[in-house]
């Protein structure tokens, strides 16, 4: 299934005109903060500050890169205090077909322009905000999910459904590649979610999603992403998206 742009426009005119303005004003402003990000972060950029709190692996520095690695195909949680990607730079997670959550406790944004890989399953958590930019690459063999919305742990641990929540305005937003092997992708945002980018999944699901609580499953072959509660957020797909099932969500908004 592709869809390379799918808007649903409201039901009464003057909400239609709002909501497209809407919809320019948060992509020209994504565009705007992209435009100014790899000054901001500049080459020779990679996360900072790693620390399992939760599972156990190594973080070691590698030429231009950081190589995770977590044992067997476990579950783990890494807090850092900043989570981005050079456009020249790597980051590697070596964990199997196990899933490792990364939560951003600083005060920036995640900006990946360069690449992020990882044999399983891949979690960036960040309330500031997640950027891939137009040179950033992610491949996943498992789940990838980027949201500002954040998961506790001990759920995460115990691999059940996820409640994601949270009160951010920041935006993710896609302009470069995310694809899962053999997995899904989920963008997930309580105000804005952009997909200017390309977004492939072939073997799962693809899903965007902007609300303040989102409950997120794990049920093969069927709907994942459930948008509990709304937050007058925007969705947007100027991109395109390709995957065995697609959906955007936006509950009470855009």
């Amino acid at each position: 299934m592709s869809h390379p742009e799918l808007l649903r426009p409201a039901r009464r005119a003057p909400r239609r005109q709002q909501s497209r303005g809407h919809i320019r004003l948060a992509v020209g402003i994504s565009l705007t903060v992209l435009s100014v990000t790899p000054v901001a972060f500049a080459a020779g950029v990679l996360p900072q500050g790693g620390t399992y709190v939760a599972g156990a692996g190594t973080i070691t520095s590698q030429g231009n890169g950081l190589v995770v690695t977590q044992p067997g195909s476990t579950r783990g949680v890494i807090d850092w205090n900043s989570f981005s990607i050079g456009r020249h730079n790597s980051v590697t997670f070596d964990n199997g077909s196990g899933a490792t959550l990364n939560r951003v406790t600083g005060g920036s944004p995640s900006a990946i322009l360069g690449r992020l890989s990882a044999t399983g399953s891949l979690y960036v958590i960040n309330p500031q905000g997640v950027v891939v930019g137009s040179s950033g690459v992610i491949t996943t063999g498992g789940r990838f999910v980027a949201s500002t919305l954040d998961i506790c742990n001990d759920a995460f641990m115990q691999g059940s459904s996820l409640t994601l929540s949270g009160n951010s305005n920041a935006a993710v937003i896609n302009l470069g590649k995310i694809s899962s092997s053999g997995g899904d992708v989920f963008l997930i945002a309580r105000h804005d979610v952009i997909n200017a980018g390309t977004v492939a999944a072939p073997n799962g699901t693809a899903e965007l999603a902007a609300g303040e609580q989102v409950l997120l499953q794990d049920a093969a072959g069927s709907r994942q992403v459930f948008v509990q509660t709304g937050s007058q957020g925007t969705v947007v797909n100027k991109g395109r998206i390709t995957a065995a099932q697609i959906s955007l969500q936006a509950a009470d908004g855009n």
